[in-house]
């Protein structure tokens, strides 16, 4: 099996680094940890990378963010 390299997109770490401010804020660093783990995630595999291009909620509208 082929290996590939991952890569996160600039989007998609700003991405986390929003959900997990904003959850600190509303429900603090416990719970903003859990809530990570309910993320939705949008990547694309290449010929040898697997790249992280969006980081969503599944409340989010991934069409308004996958232009």
């Amino acid at each position: 099996m082929p290996s590939h390299q991952l890569v996160i997109a600039p989007a998609a770490k700003d991405d986390l680094k929003d959900i997990y401010q904003y959850g600190i804020r509303r429900w603090g660093k416990v719970q903003s940890a859990s809530y990570l783990a309910s993320i939705t995630l949008f990547y694309r595999v290449l010929a040898n990378q697997v790249e992280i291009i969006r980081v969503l909620h599944g409340c989010q509208d991934p069409l308004r963010h996958l232009k």
